[in-house]
């Protein structure tokens, strides 16, 4: 129950949780109101799992896509307070 509590929570560089961006699907472990299903056209396996490996590739593809977004605006915060560094000449007492 830890580890679902710790994997189901939204991380802030990519705002979903880790347990989203493997399995493609956020979980509830408590669905007291479980809403009802829609009537849908029946899928062979191999549509299921088509459609199963085109969410998680558009996952993985929305979380790097935040990542280097929150990569770069901490470049960014890092970077507003960082002085050139001394430039040495050979010869020079370091």
């Amino acid at each position: 129950m830890a580890e679902l509590a710790v994997n189901n929570r939204d991380a802030h560089s990519t705002g979903v949780s880790p347990f989203f961006l493997s399995h493609g699907y956020h979980v509830e472990p408590l669905q007291i109101n479980e809403p009802l299903r829609s009537v849908r056209e029946p899928r062979g396996p191999i549509q299921q799992a088509d459609l199963i490996v085109r969410q998680l590739q558009e996952a993985r593809e929305w979380a790097q896509t935040l990542m280097a977004v929150a990569q770069q605006e901490q470049e960014e915060a890092a970077n507003r307070t960082r002085q050139q560094a001394p430039q040495f000449r050979v010869g020079d007492k370091v």
